[in-house]
């Protein structure tokens, strides 16, 4: 099974992605693996750290250079696609792309206030060396430090306040056009984002279950 977390920076879709890598998906964050990369040192490095600052969406070359990297690797396994497509020619062109392997299964649209995401942006912190991210549901033990590896916890240049504003402009004009074209090709479910992690992954992980029994 193949399904899409969507929604606005800050909506929660790492974190409900990494809760089902726990229960065994692979968890694809776009934005995870353009940082990875851009550590490589490799041809589009420099450029997706400039993108990845000012907040904007990596071209379509770039995003599916990286992407094409990784679909080849999942096999049969359930993958959870966090935060992409981010635009219009993106869904279309991931939908011809993926035909060749897979396809997705549905659409997960997560809902909150831009308000609500500020308040938790400003909070979140990542690990350096294995992605793992903090905030207002998962706390690190040690100040400081990941839990998972000990790597030092930092604010992303995404996650600071001018930055979080360039992404709302962007999601606004860039994502919710990809919403109204999945709703029409794909199975669609809006999820109530407000209130704990758990609980709005049980609304989550519900879904998920029964569509798994209808495979």
């Amino acid at each position: 099974m193949i399904i899409v977390f969507l929604g606005p920076p800050g909506s929660g879709k790492g974190t409900y992605a990494q809760l089902l890598a726990q229960k065994g998906w692979i968890h694809f964050s776009i934005g995870q693996a353009m940082r990875e990369y851009a550590k490589t040192g490799g041809k589009y490095s420099e450029e997706i750290k400039k993108i990845q600052a000012s907040g904007k969406l990596a071209p379509g070359n770039i995003f599916f250079h990286v992407f094409s990297h990784y679909v080849q690797k999942w096999g049969k396994k359930n993958v959870v696609l966090d935060g992409l497509p981010r635009t219009l020619p993106q869904a279309k062109e991931m939908k011809r792309h993926l035909t060749r392997f897979r396809s997705i299964d549905a659409y997960f649209l997560i809902n909150v206030s831009e308000e609500e995401v500020m308040d938790r942006l400003s909070q979140r912190r990542q690990c350096e060396k294995c992605g793992e991210v903090y905030g207002t549901s998962q706390k690190p033990k040690t100040k400081g430090k990941c839990n998972r590896c000990g790597g030092k916890l930092i604010q992303r240049n995404d996650d600071k306040p001018s930055v979080i504003r360039e992404r709302f402009r962007v999601y606004h004009a860039e994502t919710e056009p990809v919403i109204e074209w999945a709703a029409a090709h794909y199975p669609m479910f809006l999820i109530h984002g407000h209130g704990s992690s758990s609980v709005v992954f049980k609304r989550i992980f519900r879904i998920i279950s029964v569509l798994k029994k209808g495979e």
